[in-house]
């Protein structure tokens, strides 16, 4: 959120209902600004508005555009893609306002290159960064805003307590999106 610039009254949109799009949508709320979540997996769209998500759209069940115009009719101020590919990047392009910026926040790997519409970028003045890691600064105020102000609750992003010992079943689960998140305790 540091390498978002925001202003009074901004509406992001979070692609990805995961903990990191939860993490975002959480973040938002307390900065006081509005969130939109996308995501095509309903389950995850549920706990995204359990959590503070303003709208939640499942682009495979209504039209993604027709949406976000009726939340907003000059697009959307900032896009956060935890889910990064071809789909996302143009659907992104396609919604975000003029002047608007898109954080590329997660990445698969080995993906195929993304193609850009660089004409649209160029004419709407668009922004498109990347954020791939913290600083210990950014990773010390998170720790403080989960653990010692308790700003942020996580305890809704775990659905399964393994041992350390079953590490790879929990990473296994994890994939197979039998759970949620898991974590472990030594």
């Amino acid at each position: 959120m540091d390498r978002i610039p925001a202003m009074k009254d901004d509406i992001f949109s979070i692609v990805g209902a995961g903990a990191i799009g939860i993490l975002f949508v959480k973040l938002i709320n307390l900065a006081g600004l509005k969130a939109v979540v996308i995501d095509l997996d309903d389950q995850r769209l549920i706990l995204a508005k359990e959590t503070g998500a303003d709208h939640i759209i499942n682009p495979s069940k209504s039209d993604l555009i027709s949406e976000i115009k009726r939340i907003t009719p000059i697009g959307i101020d900032s896009a956060i893609l935890t889910v990064t590919n071809k789909f996302t990047v143009a659907d992104a392009l396609s919604y975000i306002r003029a002047g608007g910026q898109i954080n590329i926040f997660g990445m698969g790997l080995n993906i195929e290159p993304i193609p850009v519409d660089f004409n649209k970028l160029y004419k709407g003045e668009l922004t498109i960064r990347s954020t791939y890691s913290a600083t210990p600064d950014t990773l010390a105020r998170s720790f403080d805003m989960i653990v010692r102000d308790k700003k942020i609750d996580v305890s809704h992003l775990k659905s399964e307590v393994l041992p350390l010992v079953d590490f790879k079943k929990g990473m296994d689960l994890m994939l197979e999106r039998k759970i949620y998140k898991a974590f472990f305790r030594i």
